[in-house]
């Protein structure tokens, strides 16, 4: 199966670990063909979304393939040549090395309400503190790293942004 291909190509290392720690297999059952691609699949709840681009092709009309040496008529829009190709992976082990990749490196549920717990405890503290007479400060906050991604990108966007204004408005004018 060619989805369980192209899934290996983009998360062999988290595949093979998850594989070994969750469900004691090992990654060379697929490879030797001890266990099926449907199977592996399975396993993860992995599927690929393909969206055709049908821009000026009719996804309906037919192209000739080259697969395995043979000559064959296929639909365009099966083919997915243009367009996007999306991994989905519906249930991969909780804190495994698939569900992490997935969660681009950001906390799970667990590790969210953790954080979120502490971040209100630690709001509680700091108004308690300034309540009673001591001094105000901002408490420490624990924040999704894909949120932090998120903010630094768009610092450095806005950075880039400002600097080009400046050029734009200061950039002729000699002091």
């Amino acid at each position: 199966m060619k989805e369980a291909q192209e899934i290996w190509r983009k998360l062999p290392r988290q595949i093979a670990s998850d594989l070994r720690q969750f469900f004691a297999t090992h990654i060379r059952d697929w490879h030797q063909g001890k266990m099926s691609s449907r199977e592996l699949l399975e396993l993860f709840g992995a599927w690929i979304k393909a969206t055709p681009d049908t821009g000026d092709v009719d996804p309906e009309s037919r192209v000739l393939v080259r697969e395995s040496g043979e000559l064959s008529w296929r639909r365009y829009g099966d083919l997915a040549l243009k367009g996007t190709r999306e991994i989905i992976i519906d249930w991969a082990p909780d804190n495994g090395a698939v569900d992490k990749t997935v969660r681009e490196g950001g906390y799970n549920r667990v590790e969210s309400m953790i954080a979120g717990t502490h971040n209100e405890i630690a709001w509680l503290r700091a108004h308690f503190v300034v309540a009673n007479g001591g001094k105000d400060y901002e408490p420490h906050q624990l924040i999704d790293p894909r949120h932090e991604k998120l903010r630094g990108e768009e610092l450095k966007a806005k950075a880039e942004f400002e600097k080009e204004l400046d050029e734009d408005m200061f950039g002729g004018i000699e002091w």
